[in-house]
């Protein structure tokens, strides 16, 4: 198998370009705070198109002529991820199920990668920077139910780990990475009567001669995770209708990971992403049939519900577009970021409206900005009251001030853009 492991022996991509400036950085973009975004059809030359990464200036917001090839790969379209020390990013190719490492420091690539059994749509850096964990659903166990967590060693580029979990879709770490939570719809048969699962898994225990797997049934079709202040706490996301489930299903479930003990569930009216402010948790989705309140023209909605998990206030829902969400995040002056895909879309001279919903906490107020689209990047940018985004294949840079577009800091990137992540600290 080809390494992932980064070596001094990286040589320079025939893809990069220099741009100009007076900052001094040990990268070739001389940007000292960048974003990338990637771009599966980054153009090299007439009828000729190569996987990179774009280097945008998150202090300026002008796209930098020095983009990140990726040829290795055959394609960017899964989502990005980077290391808590923001000195690697990692990229999913979905047409390869392979995954290539990106040295932010020196901007090349491992030129190499690690290839999966089968597909992921859910996979991260651990946080001590040692391994990649991807969830893969249809992962072949020998003698077992496919599905497993699969763990790539970053140090050798070589898959160190199978963690059997049948069906696994979703997994999240928790704890401070001393924890992975392993979320199915169904357990295969290990429950009774069947039902979702949280399998519970020791990073500490894996390769070991202990079972690192404790897995907990009764969950209706767990669709994601939310965090709180408190590490040892997590709550669980019961997609419910949404996912096929219970009518009533969709609910918020703390789980103590001292314990691996569920609380009691906070009902809501769906729940596949999250958010924390302080003790609350934003969450969003879309129950089959959920009308829309007044002032758009569409006819089906989601909501974004505020669960203070104290249990101090009740719950408060809003109405946002439809579709299946699947990204949240919360911007430097606290507005909340939602985006789905496969949402309502409206396109008339009264009424543009896609899959984005900006969420002011101060105000209660929900604002659609006027672009079409599925939502596949958010990417808040510390220090300023901007975020930018990946919506219908464009990149867009909003102001959080006016929840509009940022006027003179919008730049069209040919290629097909799917996801967008900021790799340095602020400055």
């Amino acid at each position: 198998m080809r390494k992932l492991a980064l070596s001094l022996s990286l040589v320079a991509l025939s893809v990069t370009w220099l741009s100009c400036g007076s900052y001094s950085a040990p990268n070739p973009s001389k940007v000292r705070f960048r974003a990338v975004i990637s771009n599966s059809l980054h153009p090299v030359t007439t009828g000729v198109h190569v996987p990179a990464l774009e280097i945008m200036n998150a202090t300026t917001d002008v796209l930098s002529f020095s983009p990140i090839g990726l040829t290795e790969l055959p394609d960017l379209g899964g989502s990005l991820d980077v290391s808590s020390d923001k000195l690697l990013t990692l990229a999913y190719s979905p047409a390869g199920h392979e995954f290539e490492l990106v040295d932010n420091t020196t901007e090349k690539s491992s030129q190499s990668v690690v290839t999966l059994p089968d597909a992921t749509q859910s996979f991260f850096i651990a946080h001590d920077v040692r391994h990649v964990y991807a969830a893969v659903p249809n992962a072949p166990v020998a003698g077992g139910i496919p599905g497993a967590v699969i763990q790539i060693d970053i140090a050798s580029g070589t898959v160190s780990a199978t963690i059997p979990v049948p069906h696994v879709q979703f997994i999240a770490e928790a704890n401070l990475g001393v924890t992975i939570l392993a979320l199915s719809d169904n357990s295969g048969g290990i429950c009774s009567p069947e039902s979702g699962t949280v399998t519970v898994i020791s990073t500490q225990n894996i390769g070991s001669s202990t079972d690192p797997r404790v897995t907990k049934c009764g969950f209706d079709h767990p669709a994601g995770v939310g965090s709180s202040a408190n590490p040892a706490i997590a709550f669980i996301l019961e997609c419910g209708a949404e996912c096929g489930g219970a009518s009533n299903g969709a609910a918020v479930v703390p789980l103590d990971l001292t314990t691996n003990t569920a609380g009691t569930p906070v009902p809501v009216p769906a729940a596949t992403v999250a958010a924390a402010i302080g003790n609350t948790l934003y969450v969003a989705g879309t129950a089959p049939s959920t009308a829309c309140t007044s002032g758009t023209l569409a006819t089906s909605c989601g909501t974004l519900t505020a669960v203070d998990i104290t249990g101090a206030k009740a719950p408060v829902s809003f109405a946002i577009p439809d579709g299946y969400h699947d990204k949240m995040e919360v911007t430097a002056d606290g507005q909340v970021i939602v985006g789905s895909h496969d949402c309502t879309e409206i396109n008339t001279s009264a009424e543009i409206r896609g899959c984005m919903a900006i969420y002011n906490t101060v105000t209660s107020k929900v604002v659609v900005p006027p672009l079409n689209g599925n939502v596949t990047g958010i990417a808040p940018i510390p220090s300023r009251n901007v975020f930018y985004a990946i919506q219908g294949g464009s990149f867009v840079v909003y102001d959080t001030k006016t929840d509009a577009f940022l006027p003179n800091h919008q730049s069209a990137i040919v290629g097909e853009l799917v996801d967008v992540k900021v790799i340095d600290n602020a400055p």
